[in-house]
């Protein structure tokens, strides 16, 4: 899902001389505009080849007439997004525009109102809301805390930046947590095939000839694989061996995610 997304970042076109740019792109590409007072963005959640040739064609005429602009992809995009939906963009408000979310959350009501059918199944239906959840629950914890604490501007604006990278990095973690799953579900499809007796006999193998090949590995000192005689055989132990691995996957990453959880709920501690 993450990695379709794209975001196109432009400065406020005061002088309305990119309007004819600007119009072209979101009439011939499905993308959220979510325009504030002192910038453009544009959101992309899954550009066909057709729209990637009609993209490619306007960024180049933006770079022609010497229009900077930036171009963010994947989880990149998505903690740009985080950024400037809490504030940190804007340098009017000492980059801590509390104005910016509100804003996004206006005009992605209207959007949904206005694209509803379409937008249903598309990547962006699930993206949008993931940002306004994330940039939510850090606009609140600054918001909050800085009433009970006193910290200079330049503390804040790392702590801001900081939780902004530490939910993309759980976001992405979560992501692939996600791609895990469908094993779990193969392996319980499997495993309902056999009878517990057959399950407990095919473990017990499995765990001998895990054994085995440790002994092989320690003294010869060598890689080994395993081999079995037939087909089936060979697929079933496949699908052990990636079930066992995507468990031990799984098990790192979710520790990994209650650190971030431990080290979000104070994110001042290191000030105090």
């Amino acid at each position: 899902m993450f990695e379709s997304l794209v975001v196109l970042h432009c400065e406020l076109d005061s002088k309305k001389k990119l309007s004819g740019i600007f119009q072209n792109i979101e009439e011939r590409i499905f993308c959220f505009r979510p325009v504030t007072c002192t910038r453009q963005v544009f959101i992309f959640d899954s550009l066909s080849e057709a729209e990637k040739e009609i993209f490619d064609k306007n960024c180049a005429t933006l770079a022609t007439i010497g229009q900077h602009y930036e171009l963010y992809t994947g989880f990149d995009a998505f903690e740009f997004l985080l950024k400037w939906a809490v504030g940190l963009l804007n340098p009017r408000y000492n980059y801590n525009d509390r104005f910016v979310l509100g804003k996004c959350r206006e005009l992605w009501t209207s959007f949904c109102e206005s694209k509803g059918t379409v937008l249903k199944d598309r990547p962006m239906a699930k993206l949008i809301p993931m940002l306004l959840e994330d940039a939510s629950l850090i606009r609140s914890t600054i918001e909050n805390r800085m009433e009970e604490e006193k910290i200079s501007a330049s503390a804040r604006i790392k702590i801001m930046t900081d939780m902004c990278h530490a939910r993309r990095v759980r976001r992405e973690r979560q992501e692939t947590l996600g791609a895990l799953r469908f094993f779990d579900s193969y392996w319980n499809e499997e495993a309902a095939k056999a009878t517990k007796e057959e399950m407990g006999k095919s473990i017990d193998v499995l765990g001998k000839k895990i054994q085995n090949l440790q002994k092989r590995a320690e003294i010869k000192e060598e890689t080994v694989t395993l081999t079995c005689g037939s087909k089936e055989a060979r697929a079933r132990l496949t699908i052990t061996q990636s079930a066992i691995v995507s468990c031990w996957i799984k098990r790192q990453l979710e520790h990994a995610n209650q650190a971030i959880e431990d080290s979000e709920q104070s994110p001042f501690s290191s000030l105090a």
